[in-house]
């Protein structure tokens, strides 16, 4: 089945929250499950693995709204995007999606630094064969522009990590697209 949509989301937390968000995700899933176990949003949906594949779907819901509610506690910002891909049929389906997602970072950093806030981010992703392609965008985002204007407040070009080996990605990169898709 091809997918209709392209999701690029995730969340910003200040460094340090990244800590306790993941020590709580953790927590969470040895109450829930008796054991440590990643909690990728896509595999708890699609029940097809263990531990997912012997519980109940009220359990699954039960354990997936848990996750929100301490990312909500956190006060963290989620941002997503979704592309219909047949709507945009000349559009890069990895590009348009992230480049709205870089903008849309990079204007939440204005807006704190017009506050008084002023910050730099990082995005961090789990491991993807679209590594260097990302990492090349946001270089081009940074120095020439996108089709909607410069991104001005990313600190580094995107990171890409193994969330099965770098704990802080539990959640932090998988539920935001859940989320934003269920919605």
């Amino acid at each position: 089945m091809v997918e209709q949509y392209f999701v690029v989301a995730g969340l910003s937390v200040f460094e340090r929250q990244a800590f306790w968000i993941n020590k709580n995700t953790e927590s969470l899933a040895l109450r829930c499950l008796d054991g440590a176990v990643e909690l990728h949003a896509s595999e708890i949906s699609n029940h097809s693995k263990q531990p997912w594949n012997s519980l109940k779907a009220e359990e699954r819901h039960a354990l997936v709204g848990s996750v929100y509610d301490l990312l909500a506690a956190s006060k963290c910002v989620l941002f997503g995007v979704a592309v219909h891909k047949t709507s945009f049929p000349s559009q890069d389906p990895v590009a348009l999606p992230f480049q709205e997602l870089c903008l849309r970072f990079d204007r939440y950093l204005a807006r704190l630094h017009n506050a008084g806030d002023s910050q730099r981010g990082i995005m961090v992703f789990d491991k993807t064969r679209h590594e260097m392609y990302l990492q090349t965008l946001l270089h081009q985002f940074r120095a020439s522009g996108t089709a909607r204007g410069r991104v001005y407040n990313f600190a580094e070009v995107p990171l890409f990590a193994d969330c099965g080996v770098l704990g802080c990605c539990n959640s932090l990169t998988s539920v935001p697209t859940y989320f934003f898709v269920v919605l």
